[in-house]
C-alpha cells in the first residue's frame, strides 16, 4: 500500500511514488501516481521515463480511479534509478513528479536461509545436546530411543485454596476498569 497523499501547504497537484526505496533484483517496481485536480469528464494519462544505469525506459501507467494511476515494472540491472511521471490531459503535457529509488542484490537474510555447519554444531555444544545433521538415519533412530531412558517425568497438583478470592479481585479490577472508562467516555 501506498500513501499518496499530497501535502496542501507544498502546492504539489500531481505526485509519483513507489512503495519501497530499495528493491532486489527482478522484484516488481510499483508505481502509483496521484493527480489532485482531476475532473471526471477529462481523459488523463501518465507516462513514466525510467532513467539509471545508462538505460532509458518509458512506460504507462494504467488509470485505476478517477486521479489515480498505477503500474508494475521489473528492472534486471543494479543501480540508482529515477523515474520521472509526466501527465497529460486530453492529449496536452500538464505537470511531472519525480521519484528516486535503487536496485540491489537481495538482503543477505534473503540469499542465505540454509543453517551452517558450524553455527549448528556451536548450538549442539553450548546446549549439550548433539548435532543430529552428521548422523546416519540408524544412528538417529537409537538416539531418539535411549532418550526417553533419562527423562524423568514428575507431577506437582498445585490447589488454588484462594481461588474464590482470584475471581473477587479480577471481578473488583474489571469494575474499576469499566468506571474509569465511563467517566472518562471511552464507552
Amino acid at each position: 500500500m501506498i500513501n499518496l497523499t499530497v501535502d496542501e501547504n507544498s502546492g504539489e497537484r500531481f505526485v509519483i511514488k513507489t512503495n519501497k526505496d530499495y528493491y532486489a533484483i527482478s522484484e516488481n517496481i510499483l508505481y502509483s501516481a496521484y493527480y489532485k485536480d482531476a475532473d471526471p469528464l477529462k481523459k488523463y494519462e501518465v507516462k513514466v521515463n525510467v532513467t539509471g544505469n545508462g538505460k532509458n525506459e518509458t512506460l504507462n501507467l494504467n488509470q485505476a480511479g478517477s486521479n489515480v494511476f498505477n503500474n508494475e515494472h521489473i528492472l534486471f540491472d543494479i543501480a540508482d534509478y529515477t523515474a520521472k511521471g509526466d501527465l497529460y490531459e486530453n492529449g496536452k503535457y500538464l505537470v511531472s513528479s519525480s521519484v528516486k529509488y535503487s536496485v540491489g542484490n537481495a538482503k543477505e537474510e534473503y540469499n542465505e536461509t540454509k543453517a551452517k555447519e558450524d553455527i549448528l554444531k556451536e548450538i549442539a555444544f553450548r546446549t549439550n545436546g548433539q548435532n543430529l545433521r552428521t548422523k546416519s538415519d540408524n544412528e538417529v533412530k537409537e538416539i531418539l530411543k535411549t532418550q526417553g531412558d533419562n527423562v524423568k517425568m514428575t507431577s506437582v497438583k498445585v490447589l488454588f485454596r484462594r481461588s474464590f478470592l482470584y475471581l473477587i479481585l479480577v471481578i473488583v479490577l474489571l469494575s474499576i476498569e469499566w468506571y474509569i472508562r465511563k467517566r472518562s467516555n471511552l464507552i
